[in-house]
């Protein structure tokens, strides 16, 4: 589990606004993307610990 977050890191979209998004390093072969409105807070998105 990550003890802090990743960088925050964009690209830019085509009409010049930035993308913002953290990357997460996982050991799985599975992708998931989460997408939030302004009105969130990402350090909500952590990753939570495994049961």
């Amino acid at each position: 589990m990550h003890q802090t977050l990743p960088e925050l890191e964009s690209f830019p979209l085509k009409d010049n606004t930035r993308m913002y998004y953290r990357h997460f390093p996982s050991n799985t072969n599975v992708v998931l993307i989460l997408v939030h409105g302004i009105a969130e807070d990402h350090k909500y998105l952590r990753p939570q610990p495994s049961i």
